[in-house]
């Protein structure tokens, strides 16, 4: 009776963990996408420091190959990149050295996924 009681409380702690490490995943923003797909999210400018911009807590660079959009997709000057201002972020995977935004588009406040989806569209291969 013994072995029944231990092995149904590590059945409940280890089942405890398991929910515990995905809602944890569940809100660090992860999805299921490729190893080398772009991450794709909108937030707001929280801070800039020369190329790092903080967006929603996360620390982004930006290269000289960074592209800096309008919403109707035309170049902006990063002299626009300020505090408060809501962008939506295609970035490359974040390695060692810090995690590479290929394109910010400029937006006017939060969009919904689908005008996300329709801005974004497939970077993939760029």
């Amino acid at each position: 009776m013994t072995i029944m009681r231990r092995g149904s409380r590590l059945l409940v702690v280890v089942g405890a963990m398991v929910v515990a490490m995905g809602l944890a995943w569940l809100a660090s923003g992860s999805t299921f996408a490729e190893e080398n797909s772009p991450l794709t999210f909108q937030g707001i400018i929280m801070d800039r420091q020369d190329e790092r911009l903080i967006i929603n807590e996360r620390p982004l660079l930006l290269t000289r190959e960074t592209r800096v959009l309008l919403k109707d997709k035309r170049p902006a000057s990063d002299s626009l990149l300020v505090s408060g201002q809501w962008v939506v972020v295609v970035a490359e995977p974040a390695t060692s050295g810090g995690q590479k935004i290929k394109t910010l588009y400029l937006v006017p406040g939060r969009l919904t996924g689908t005008d996300v989806l329709a801005l974004t569209g497939d970077q993939s291969d760029e």
